[in-house]
């Protein structure tokens, strides 16, 4: 199971600990390891960047099909899903909007990492 950071953030939105940072990924064995306490990406590294490549070249292609759009027919929904950071208008959704799901040319670290 691979999991890409498409932002960066805190572990459980708990804002303690490291920071998780944009476009950095995680691999874990959900057979094995149903609770992902152990991250795999250090270890099979070629795996992990063999699917995230995979996933950013679909992320990239991927159609927007309208879902990122404020939800202004339920207010209260709206306003719980920006508290936990799913929603909001911090220009990340304005700026992907622009370049689909995952920008085409970041040189971010985790992208850098990703290479």
């Amino acid at each position: 199971h691979l999991v890409l950071n498409l932002r960066a953030h805190y572990p459980d939105q708990q804002e303690v600990g490291e920071v998780l940072k944009q476009h950095t990924f995680e691999l874990y064995n959900l057979e094995q390891d149903p609770k992902c306490a152990r991250e795999m990406a250090s270890e099979q590294r070629t795996k992990a960047l063999e699917l995230r490549a995979e996933l950013v070249a679909w992320l990239r292609s991927a159609k927007d099909l309208g879902w990122r759009k404020r939800n202004t027919r339920n207010a209260a929904m709206s306003e719980a899903l920006r508290s936990l950071g799913y929603a909001g208008d911090n220009g990340a959704h304005s700026a992907n909007a622009q370049a689909g799901w995952f920008p085409a040319a970041c040189t971010c670290e985790g992208c850098a990492e990703g290479q």
